[in-house]
């Protein structure tokens, strides 16, 4: 018996070692390079620090909907220290190039619509990439994780570079909570609260060195009350109840995580928006990638799927909105949502949120994620959702609202007695150094 032990002992230390050293020399060998592009940093700033022309800061975005640092890019360009612009990129993935044609479309219509200035990535009519070279910029905010490739950290080796999330991030995947290599090798990485602060460091590489809490981008739009704006809405700001339905992307048969209800409740949604036309006006707020997912579906398909988006068009008291949703939840009475973010987002409101809930949610939430989970009332049928409508956005018997309100406090308010947008600027002007000059203080 102890021959036997010592030959088992034999064989496996060796494979032990072996495992050991391989894991240490992959870790060694990623985190050459990200020590290299943090140090690279010191240099930057010392450069950024000495011009005596304004800095230029450049935001990627490849979506429209994803962009909510509106009010940082005009504190920014207030300081009188920015030349402040936006990189308008097309999404080269695996959906094709007509999708490809028709966000980028969206996405420079839609900052020409707002006057913002920005560069095209994308020369949409002979189908080719435009030479950015000439814009140099200083800083360069992300606020995708997963960027095209032709503009993520490696085109920019001369600038800071930043990120924050479009998304408030509700679950446990890595690549989300800093697992992934692009966020080790980010100058800053603004987070939205420290429960999620606490998961980057856990995952990153290098345990979140470069993660500050700012708080949530949209926080600073949606917890406002000025200025609101219903024109979203088919009869504006009157008395019928405003509701949002937004059903994620993750249909069944098509993507791999399977919690969107859309199949469930298509046509549901349409008949009880005539059923209650008299009470109630319904927007279809679909999350960007579920037209997509339906054209691949078996049952669905192009024909059918724009059939269906057109139907919201031509109804009395429904309509479609696919661009920027703030003032839609800042002008809504409550959501119907099955989407990660929009269960976290629609919160700063604090109005009455409903999940619709197929049971497959839960299983990779992290804190904030279930906590959001909790303070939302829940549907896994019609009927519950019919409940809801009436009880709760008609009747106004609403006992979750002090719920909301505890989750707010504890996960959504921005530090520092701050406003979102004021953390963040006060992070990049004392990380290069300029806050004498503009005497903002941390």
């Amino acid at each position: 018996m102890n021959e036997r032990i010592k030959n088992i002992f034999k064989l496996l230390v060796p494979q032990i070692m072996w495992s050991f050293f391989k894991r240490k020399w992959f870790y060694f060998k990623e985190l050459c390079p990200i020590i290299k592009q943090q140090l690279r940093y010191w240099g930057i700033k010392k450069r950024i620090k000495r011009k005596s022309e304004l800095i230029k800061i450049l935001f990627v975005i490849t979506d429209s909907s994803q962009w909510k640092l509106c009010g940082l890019y005009e504190s920014l360009k207030q300081t009188g220290f920015f030349e402040v612009s936006v990189l308008i990129c097309p999404i080269i993935s695996e959906r094709g190039e007509s999708h490809m044609r028709r966000m980028y479309k969206r996405c420079v219509d839609y900052f020409k619509k707002i006057e913002v200035d920005y560069f095209l990535a994308y020369n949409i009519e002979n189908n080719s990439f435009n030479d950015i070279s000439f814009i140099k910029p200083d800083i360069v905010y992300y606020i995708t994780p997963f960027p095209n490739y032709r503009y993520g950290p490696e085109a920019f080796h001369d600038a800071l570079l930043i990120y924050s999330p479009y998304f408030f991030v509700g679950t446990t995947f890595t690549w989300n909570l800093g697992g992934d290599l692009f966020y080790s090798k980010l100058w800053k990485y603004f987070i939205e609260c420290e429960a999620n602060r606490k998961e980057v460091c856990k995952y990153s590489i290098i345990k979140g060195m470069n993660s500050v809490v700012t708080g949530y981008p949209s926080c600073d739009l949606l917890c406002s009350r000025k200025n609101l704006d219903y024109s979203e809405w088919r009869y504006g700001e009157s008395n019928r109840k405003r509701v949002i339905w937004s059903p994620h992307h993750s249909i069944p048969g098509v993507h791999y995580e399977n919690f969107s209800t859309f199949l469930s409740y298509y046509d549901n949604m349409l008949n009880m928006a005539e059923k209650y036309k008299n009470e109630i006006e319904i927007v279809f707020k679909p999350h960007p990638l579920l037209k997509y997912a339906l054209y691949q579906h078996p049952q669905w398909g192009k024909i059918r799927t724009d059939a269906y988006y057109e139907k919201w068009f031509m109804g009395e008291n429904i309509s479609l909105q696919e661009d920027d949703y703030i003032e839609l939840f800042r002008t809504s009475d409550a959501i119907l949502n099955d989407s990660n973010s929009f269960m976290i987002e629609y919160l700063y409101t604090q109005k009455p949120a409903l999940y619709l809930d197929n049971g497959k949610r839960l299983s990779f939430s992290n804190e904030v994620g279930l906590a959001a989970y909790n303070a939302h009332y829940h549907a896994g049928s019609f009927k519950e959702i019919e409940s809801f409508l009436l009880r709760v956005v008609l009747g106004g018997k609403d006992e979750m609202k002090k719920q909301r309100k505890d989750f707010f406090d504890k996960y959504l308010l921005p530090p520092n007695g701050k406003t979102v947008t004021e953390n963040i600027l006060s992070e990049i002007i004392n990380g290069i150094g300029l806050s004498k000059k503009l005497k903002i203080t941390t």
